[in-house]
């Protein structure tokens, strides 16, 4: 049972290629897409909200807990496939104020979210990340998808 879970979570992982597209078509080296390793997270807290009547689109949002691994006041991620409702930062120690200070989304193919604060964040002090957002469903069988059948006498389910 393990294995075919292992199997499915690399089957999602390997499987998802994002469509080339002429918009961006341009030669990207592959280190740009790499993560600059500044901080890491250490827990996410996601909730979706799906509407059954509801069939282009989700909304959720999610909580990462992150540790800078130098003092920084920017925090990069990816972000794919997503549009960003609204964003907080916070430290995990006193959640009562928002250190964000702005975030952006990048336009080319990397999807990276840059998180930039009003103050430095001190290496490995945890800060919560909140993010709400709107989600599409996947066109193929890979993230989350909507599914019909059709039942004889019935139609589409």
């Amino acid at each position: 049972m393990f294995t075919l879970v292992l199997l499915s979570l690399l089957g999602t992982g390997l499987a998802y290629n994002v469509p080339p597209s002429a918009k961006y078509a341009t030669n990207i080296p592959d280190e740009a897409y790499v993560l600059p390793g500044t901080s890491y997270p250490t827990f996410y807290d996601v909730r979706l909200f799906l509407d059954p009547g509801n069939h282009d689109f989700f909304t959720g949002d999610v909580t990462i807990r992150l540790f800078p691994t130098v003092n920084t006041s920017t925090i990069v991620l990816h972000a794919m496939a997503m549009n960003i409702t609204k964003i907080g930062l916070y430290d995990a120690l006193d959640e009562n104020v928002d250190i964000l200070e702005s975030s952006n989304i990048a336009t080319d193919d990397t999807h990276f979210l840059t998180v930039r604060s009003k103050v430095e964040l001190n290496i490995m002090r945890p800060y919560h990340l909140k993010i709400e957002y709107i989600g599409s469903y996947a066109t193929n069988m890979f993230g989350i998808y909507v599914s019909t059948y059709e039942r004889p006498n019935i139609g589409t389910v």
